[in-house]
């Protein structure tokens, strides 16, 4: 398939295909591609939060949910799916000394585990396409 390097929008519904298919990573980078071509595009910073959701990686998707309220301040399906991440953050903030405790015991911390936490508890970056490639960990190609 051949996609029109310079349209937002192919690159926007490609991102809500593969969404649909479970592929986020790949809907991730489409998204992102999009928003380098028409960064005001506010669904585009909502798919991308949540297709980062369903990754869980919370700050990048809370970066997301951020821009897409810098564009339009009314948005309550941003505000709904921000507080879906807070929520979640706040859950393994209140898990995280005992399941501490456990590994500090002996048992061994399983890596995704340990990634989610540390993501977790990192800073919240906002603003701007060169913002989001750093919540996003570079991993986008923008």
């Amino acid at each position: 398939m051949e996609i029109v390097p310079d349209h937002a929008y192919v690159h926007y519904n490609l991102s809500l295909a593969l969404s649909k298919l479970a592929r986020h990573e790949q809907a991730v980078a489409s998204y992102a591609k999009a928003l380098a071509i028409k960064p005001d595009y506010v669904e585009t910073h909502l798919n991308l939060g949540n297709a980062l959701r369903n990754l869980q990686r919370w700050a990048p998707a809370l970066v997301s949910y951020d821009q897409a309220l810098a564009v339009k301040p009314d948005y309550a399906e941003a505000y709904y799916n921000r507080g879906l991440v807070l929520d979640q953050l706040e859950r393994r903030r209140r898990h995280s000394p005992a399941l501490t405790r456990h590994w500090r015991s002996g048992h061994a911390m399983p890596r995704c585990t340990r990634n989610a936490l540390i993501s977790s508890s990192g800073s919240i970056i906002s603003g701007g396409v060169g913002k989001l490639r750093q919540g996003l960990g570079g991993q986008t190609g923008l």
